[in-house]
């Protein structure tokens, strides 16, 4: 069974919106940031280009 048909969409947004705070998108920054890191890329975007592309 899906997680949509167990909650209506309503639901489902403030579930997100309560969850998804500033400190819990820094925190994801810093570990995308660490991942780069790690990979040895050449090419790096700045977190705050991140957030204008669809992921």
């Amino acid at each position: 069974m899906h997680f949509n048909s167990l909650l209506g969409q309503k639901e489902i947004s403030d579930i997100l919106t309560n969850s998804i705070t500033d400190k819990y998108l820094s925190y994801r920054a810093m570990e995308l940031l660490e991942k780069m890191t790690e990979s040895n890329n050449e090419i790096s975007l700045p977190v705050e280009r991140l957030a204008t592309m669809d992921l």
